[in-house]
């Protein structure tokens, strides 16, 4: 990202995206497992707020 990008620029995010794709690519295994990770941890939260709401 250059200095002048300003937070509406989405030129970091475009790169952002190529570097994922390019990891799924290389290491599915691995992206699989940090959203399955993901997925839990946000199945979590939910439960936890219900149990507390």
């Amino acid at each position: 990202m250059k200095a002048k990008d300003g937070i509406g620029s989405t030129e970091w995010l475009t790169s952002l995206l190529h570097a994922v794709d390019e990891l799924a690519r290389q290491h599915p295994e691995a992206i699989a497992r940090g959203f399955e990770k993901a997925r839990a941890a946000v199945e979590s939260f939910w439960e936890n707020a219900a149990a507390h709401s």
